[in-house]
């Protein structure tokens, strides 16, 4: 689960969802949205959801703290001036 996933909101996951999965296990991952947790980190995913599937324990040891930049690659203001460059 991640912090910032508005697709799958933490606290729904938690009262809605994880009472139907007995043997789950409810981790939020900070600064991440909901596919960062596997794209960014890999390797940690891979990790944490491997040690779930065998020994039954969450190990998130892998995982470091993501830093959110929210400046886009483009702004429509670039695509403006782009598309009508000054002469």
């Amino acid at each position: 689960m991640a912090h910032i996933d508005f697709s799958s909101l933490p606290d729904h996951i938690r009262n809605e969802v994880m009472p139907y999965l007995k043997n789950g296990r409810f981790v939020v991952l900070s600064n991440m949205g909901h596919m960062d947790v596997i794209k960014l980190q890999q390797e940690a995913f891979e990790q944490m959801v491997g040690t779930f599937y065998l020994e039954g324990a969450v190990d998130t040891s892998k995982y470091v703290h993501h830093i959110i930049d929210f400046t886009p690659a483009e702004t429509y203001p670039n695509y403006a001036k782009q598309l009508f460059p000054k002469k």
